[in-house]
């Protein structure tokens, strides 16, 4: 196959499987959680980070 056929191909895979919605739904989210986080006291300098630290089990400081 032609390499141009091949590469439009790829780009309608990469088009399909991840929703041109799904930055906004993040924003959404990552709004939503950062005000349920205020609410108890929990203040976050980089909301793009909430993501990550959903999954944390454990957190240590050193001063």
């Amino acid at each position: 196959k032609p390499v141009k056929e091949i590469i439009v191909k790829s780009l309608d895979i990469i088009t399909i499987t991840v929703p041109p919605a799904l930055p906004a739904a993040m924003t959404a989210g990552i709004v939503y959680a950062q005000r349920r986080l205020r609410k108890v006291g929990i203040f976050s300098i980089s909301p793009q980070r909430i993501n990550i630290c959903g999954q944390l089990n454990l957190v240590c400081f050193d001063k």
